[in-house]
């Protein structure tokens, strides 16, 4: 969406991300805190649960095709640097990418299935609580470990 790309170029994709998956999590908690609620009060909570969660994925839309073509560019040019002249270096950013997005796709593929079956075993509001919490984790792992990509943007 134009207003991520904006939020990225602007404030940067390590910003972008950690945002995005703060509003996920929070999303994805407060949906674990739905069970115990009235039928009108749950409809609302449940409005408030998707607009959060959706504020989120929104800013983050596309954050990791932008992050992988940025990191794809400094592959090739590690790639340049590490190869004397002998090597071709033209499917550097297209074999990073392709690794890159499958396994992006394979955990699209594999997490609804996952925390469909966490909530038939177990319940939906612990699904919930398990991926706030992975969440929570992933952001703090980005502010404290991910470098900044936008100034590596080609």
């Amino acid at each position: 969406s134009l207003i991520s790309l904006d939020l990225m170029d602007k404030f940067g994709r390590k910003h972008a991300l950690v945002a995005s998956l703060s509003c996920i999590s929070l999303g994805c908690v407060m949906l674990s805190m739905l069970t115990g609620t009235g039928r009108g009060a749950h409809k609302t909570m449940l409005f408030l649960v998707a607009s959060v969660a959706g504020s989120g994925s929104g800013i983050g839309a596309g954050i990791a095709m932008c992050m992988g073509a940025d990191l794809a560019n400094v592959a090739q040019v590690k790639f340049k640097e590490s190869s004397r002249g002998g090597s071709d270096d033209s499917d550097v950013k297209a074999l990073f990418l392709g690794i890159f997005r499958t396994s992006q796709d394979l955990g699209q593929m594999f997490g609804p299935q996952l925390v469909g079956t966490l909530s038939k075993q177990v319940s939906l509001s612990f699904s919930g609580l398990l991926c706030g919490s992975i969440g929570i984790l992933a952001a703090l792992f980005s502010v404290c470990c991910v470098k900044e990509t936008k100034d590596l943007a080609m």
